[in-house]
């Protein structure tokens, strides 16, 4: 499922939001704009449906808990800078 953390955000509506207030919101957005663009149809395709929402929490914590190495402008990490400068005295 496509859309991160984003398809909240895309509808104006906080995380723990119920399935009445992501109808409304969508119906908000729908009736400013003639058109309702694809990534909000999106949003509020997966996350109206209790199942789908589901599934994309579950898929959305799994990819929170990675963690990323810093890195330098060089994309080194620390470690790897600290073996680099030993070899070289």
């Amino acid at each position: 499922m496509k859309g991160g953390h984003h398809l909240y955000k895309r509808l104006g509506v906080s995380r723990n939001a119920t399935t009445g207030q992501i109808k409304k919101a969508y119906k908000k957005i729908k009736k400013k704009k003639k058109k309702v663009p694809k990534r909000v149809k999106e949003a509020y395709k997966i996350l109206s449906n209790t199942k789908t929402r589901k599934k994309y929490l579950d898929s959305y914590k799994h990819k929170k808990t990675k963690k990323r190495k810093r890195r330098n402008q060089r994309g080194c990490s620390r470690k790897k800078r600290k073996k680099v400068r030993s070899q070289k005295k």
